[in-house]
């Protein structure tokens, strides 16, 4: 899971744009003929996400990468994450 912000200032855009890192996810994952998903969360749907994630495992096990590293100003999670 990887924080998500629709903002309008350019330094925030930036520091939010993991274009490149999902390139660098979808090389190594197929690579390793994996299944995966990026998946973007906020505060506000970060509940919604995880239990998604749970219902829609079909039997496997799924393995979530915690990218977020917190800005519950500009509303982003990180701990929260964690206590789910």
């Amino acid at each position: 899971m990887a924080p998500y912000l629709h903002t309008d200032d350019p330094n925030i855009q930036y520091y939010y744009d993991f274009s490149q890192g999902v390139k660098e996810y979808t090389k190594v994952f197929n690579e390793l003929n994996c299944e995966w998903q990026w998946q973007p969360v906020t505060m506000n749907d970060y509940k919604h996400t995880i239990e998604q994630i749970r219902l829609s495992s079909n039997g496997k096990l799924p393995l979530v990468f915690n990218l977020c590293d917190g800005d519950e100003v500009n509303g982003t999670p990180e701990h929260q994450l964690l206590m789910n």
